[in-house]
């Protein structure tokens, strides 16, 4: 806060003719002095610059959007992808009273898919995708008219699912019905915003984006990354990989962020379109970018 001086206060004394009346003189004079020293000397406080940031350490990086984020879409078409050794995975979240979500399913790098969507279950918002086993995949999802989150496996190539509620339990996920809620390990934390997008958990992390800004999980709390401007991220081990605006991509530039937070640059997809909805995985040789209509895979 700058603080203003403030000035003020009722001469008083005696009426003592022609003195009094030089003394109120000089007084008048001095007081104009004052003020006009105290006008001209700098505040003892200032407020400070809109601060620049470089890459360093996430948990110490707080960066400020520079450039216009991806367009934010509705959360219904919020994507996801996984891949597997000998399959992929791709779904859109739908809604609880909203657009029904979908699950498809390939096995020729994405040529062609099978819609395995468990609606025989009342599926009504997908809220995770991760593959297993090579040829599995489980699903985190609000189940019928309550929304109930579940989480589903299957073992027969997405033909039949079955709840898994002990995984459930260690699983992390934005809570359906709250966006602004991360549920983790069965406890709820807030979000480092209010629309929460595209979280993906492993073992050993946590990552989502936040109006165009990607954060991990540090301990307790949510820790930025940079670069900004981001569509969609993947987990690679201890690494998230993020897809972003960049100038010298017309499309999504890719960028590797270690635990560190020094970046590696990881491609670029100008075939893809930022005002679309994305998602991002990472194969053992290549990254898959889902954006739009296009299904890119970028060499690794």
């Amino acid at each position: 806060m700058v603080r203003r001086a403030e000035f003020g206060g009722t001469a008083r004394g005696w009426i003592l003719g022609g003195v009094i009346v030089a003394l109120a003189a000089a007084a008048a004079t001095l007081t104009a002095m004052a003020m006009a020293h105290v006008s001209a000397a700098p505040s003892d406080e200032s407020v400070a610059p809109v601060p620049t940031f470089t890459q360093g350490s996430p948990a110490t990086s707080t960066p400020t959007p520079t450039a216009t984020p991806p367009a934010l879409y509705d959360r219904a078409q919020e994507r996801f992808v996984a891949v597997g050794a000998e399959a992929l995975w791709r779904g859109t979240a739908g809604a609880c009273e909203g657009p029904a979500p979908t699950l498809e399913r390939s096995t020729d790098d994405g040529d062609t898919w099978t819609d395995v969507t468990p609606t025989y279950l009342g599926v009504a918002q997908l809220a995770g995708v991760a593959g297993f086993a090579g040829t599995e995949a489980e699903i985190i999802a609000a189940m019928g008219d309550a929304c109930e989150v579940q989480l589903l496996r299957t073992f027969t190539q997405g033909k039949f699912w079955a709840p898994y509620p002990d995984i459930l339990a260690g699983a992390a996920y934005v809570d359906a019905a709250d966006p602004s809620t991360v549920v983790r390990a069965g406890e709820a934390m807030a979000a480092p915003c209010d629309d929460a997008r595209g979280l993906r958990g492993s073992e050993s992390a946590v990552a989502l984006v936040c109006a165009g800004i990607a954060y991990v999980l540090d301990g307790a709390e949510w820790a930025p990354l940079i670069p900004q401007n981001v569509a969609a991220l993947a987990l690679d081990g201890d690494d998230v990989v993020l897809a972003h605006l960049a100038p010298e991509c017309t499309g999504l530039a890719l960028t590797r962020v270690a635990p560190d937070g020094s970046t590696t640059d990881a491609g670029c997809a100008d075939v893809a379109d930022p005002a679309a909805p994305a998602a991002l995985a990472v194969a053992e040789d290549y990254v898959v970018l889902w954006s739009g209509n296009d299904w890119v895979n970028i060499p690794r």
